[in-house]
This record gives C-alpha cells, sequence and structure tokens, in this order.
C-alpha cells in the first residue's frame, strides 16, 4: 500500500447488512487501497443476503459466485503454519493445498452433453435419464450441480468404472476411483492422528484439498458392498462411508489429521455393488441404487462396436481397419462381459493384422472376420487361457 495513500475509515455502517459481518471484518484486516476497498463494499452490498465469504476473490476485488470455500481459511493456515513447524516432509504437499473450488453449474448443453452417453452406454439409459432430468431442472435457475448419491448394481463386467469415468469427463470434473475391498481402516479416508508416527491425512482430504479445483468432482466407492459392517472394530470404515453419504454430514466432514472440517457435500459419490443387498441399510437408505445389466440385442451390438471403434481411433489405425466389426464376430462374443470384450478384440485385432500382412505388405481397411476370433480361441500359444475360456 502506499505510504501515502490515507488510510481507510473502518467504521461499519449501520445500515450494512448483517450478513457480511464476516466478509466484512476480513476486509477490514486487508491492507488494501481506498478504491478497492470501497468497490469490493459496494458489490457486497448489492449480492442481497447471505453469501458465502469464500466467493470473494480478494486479490481482483471480483465477486464470484461459483467459487466456493470448503474449509475455514483461518484454520487452514493456521494448520500448514504448524504442520510446516513440525515436518518438513509435509511442505511440498502443503504448498498445493487451495481452500476455494470452482463449482460447475447446470445449463442445457450440459443436459444434452449428458444425454448423448446414452450411446455409448445404453444399458445405462435409466440413470442417464434421471441425471438428465436433474441437471435441466437444476438449469431454470443455473444453480449448482448437486446429486443424491448413486449406486449402480450389477455384475463384474457390465462397463460400470467406464460409465462413471465417461460420465466425470462429459462434466469435465475431476475423477477419483476408491476401492473399498482394498481399505484396511478408516483411516485411509479420515486420516490419522498427527501425532502418531508416519500418519497422513485421508484420502478425501487429499483430493479435495490438493488435487482438485472442483467443488463437484467424481469419487468412485467401488465394490462398496465389500465393506466391513462389525461394530467391534474402531477401524470400520462404515462410520466414516455414513458421514459421506449424507449430504448435511458431508458439509462437516472432519479429516483427523488436519483436525479441519472439509466440506464434501458438492461430491458426487458414485458406488458399485455387485450385491446391493448386501449392504446396511443405513446406506442402501443414502444411495439411489440403479440395476445394471449386460446389452442385450441391439444394444449389445452397439456397445461392441463402439469398443471396436475407440481401439482402432486411439492406436491410429483408422487409415488400416474397417469401420464397422463383422456381425459375426459380434455374435460370436454374446454374453461375453465388457471388460473380456475388450481385451479380445485388442488380440483379434493384432490377428487380424498379422493374417493381412502375410498376404499384402500395405494392408488397408481389414475387416476383422470370425476367423480371425475363431484362431485366436484355438491358438494355445495365444496366452489368453482367462480370454478363451470366456468364449465357451
Amino acid at each position: 500500500m502506499n505510504q501515502n495513500q490515507p488510510k481507510v475509515d473502518k467504521t461499519v455502517e449501520d445500515e450494512f447488512d448483517q450478513d457480511f459481518a464476516d466478509i466484512f471484518d476480513e476486509l477490514l484486516d486487508l491492507d488494501i487501497e481506498e478504491d478497492v476497498y470501497d468497490s469490493v463494499k459496494k458489490d457486497l452490498k448489492a449480492l442481497g443476503p447471505v453469501r458465502d465469504k469464500g466467493q470473494i476473490d480478494y486479490q481482483s476485488d471480483k465477486f464470484d459466485p461459483n467459487k466456493i470455500a470448503i474449509v475455514d481459511l483461518q484454520k487452514l493456515q493456521k494448520v500448514m503454519e504448524e504442520q510446516h513447524s513440525v515436518s518438513i516432509n509435509n511442505e511440498e504437499h502443503l504448498s498445493h493445498i487451495s481452500a476455494y473450488k470452482n463449482a460447475l453449474v447446470c445449463t442445457t448443453e450440459m443436459a444434452q452433453k449428458v444425454a448423448s452417453l446414452s450411446i455409448d452406454f445404453p444399458n445405462f439409459s435409466h440413470v442417464i435419464e434421471d441425471l438428465v432430468d436433474r441437471i435441466t431442472l437444476l438449469s431454470i435457475k443455473s444453480k449448482h450441480l448437486s446429486v443424491q448419491s448413486i449406486n449402480l448394481d450389477g455384475p463384474p463386467g457390465v462397463g460400470k468404472t467406464t460409465f462413471v469415468r465417461a460420465l466425470a469427463a462429459t462434466l469435465g470434473v475431476d475423477f477419483f476411483d476408491l476401492t473399498i475391498s482394498a481399505m484396511m481402516s478408516k483411516f485411509e479416508l479420515c486420516g490419522g492422528n498427527p501425532h502418531w508416527k508416519n500418519a497422513t491425512c485421508g484420502r478425501l482430504a487429499e483430493y479435495m484439498l490438493e488435487k482438485t479445483n472442483n467443488f463437484q468432482p467424481i469419487i468412485l466407492l467401488d465394490d462398496l458392498c465389500s465393506v466391513y459392517t462389525g461394530t467391534e472394530s474402531e477401524h470400520t470404515l462404515l462410520p466414516v462411508l455414513l458421514n459421506i453419504l449424507e449430504p448435511h454430514q458431508a458439509k462437516h466432514f472432519k479429516d483427523q489429521f488436519y483436525d479441519l472440517e472439509i466440506d464434501l457435500s458438492g461430491v458426487i459419490f458414485i458406488s458399485t455393488t455387485n450385491q446391493f443387498s448386501r449392504l446396511p441399510e443405513n446406506i442402501q437408505s443414502r444411495l439411489s441404487n440403479y440395476e445394471i445389466g449386460l446389452p442385450e440385442g441391439e444394444q449389445f451390438s452397439r456397445v461392441v462396436q463402439n469398443i471396436y471403434q475407440g481401439l482402432v481411433v486411439e492406436n491410429d489405425l483408422s487409415d488400416i481397419f474397417s469401420k464397422q466389426l463383422n456381425e459375426a464376430v459380434i455374435g460370436k462374443l454374446q454374453n461375453t462381459n465388457l471388460r473380456h470384450i475388450k481385451r479380445l478384440l485388442t488380440q483379434t485385432i493384432n490377428q487380424a493384422y498379422k493374417r493381412s500382412a502375410a498376404v499384402s505388405l500395405e494392408p488397408t481397411q481389414i475387416a476383422v472376420s470370425l476367423a480371425d476370433l475363431n484362431l485366436l480361441e484355438k491358438s494355445n500359444q495365444s496366452g489368453l487361457p482367462e480370454c478363451q475360456r470366456v468364449l465357451h
């Protein structure tokens, strides 16, 4: 601040809306020039009641309704200072901590993009329709995206994880994958006591404070039905899951390592199960459950074509392989789970190329044939016994 700049009059006007008291107090403590101070004060008065102080970017004095503070800024600063003083090892990751996240606003364009997912994921059409309805409703008043926690229940290999990844990409938010069956303790989610040796923050705090700028990232709780539901162990994940799957409680999620409340109310939690009925009732009640099966008939054909075309494009083979997969090949793959289908098609494409290369030095528009798939099935040297089994 310019030394000759007159100090700002820090008297709070009587008519100033009390709802802005916290924001105003923070402004008073900032070393800012009078014109900036007056501009921010004027903007605040025009906003109406109750706004989150995290929405004010003090450096640019611009109000951003789509920027939300997920932790108390002063408490975060205090924790950062304490952590710096006791552990040099934490300095690097603490420097990347961010209190403010960008919130996703619902639009009709977003609804249209999500609706287009039904082309690649026809067996998820009921999930997609509900999401589109929700986004469309919220777009009327340009509200932030909020979705009740979702569970996708179905056998392995129907595309559950692939769909969730595609949804995150379509929405333009970060995707994080938590495999519940691999977790040994609740501390992996909510952090350990900072006084314990080798204690760290939980995965949820790590994702939200360090690895995303989104207020509504998608966090996948994979294989949720494997969660241990016993009450005799203090390490069980169940209390933490009950907390984060309830929006009002998720808003005050506490990471033990940082000893901070973190607002997870915007996170889109999507879980997957093979047997939804195995979940405790108090978990079931927090989830919108959708049964997901293998696509059938025309849907199956479309999905397999999409997998094939994706492999061709992904590997830059569009100038060599035909655009469409032979229907006889698709028929042979019927009732094979999608996870194995992608692996099989990768190997069959290789087989088709070898066959073509044996008769032509410059193969063009190779068509993957049933003979290629059958040869792969019969070959004892393919190295894919699992793929051979699923064809029978």
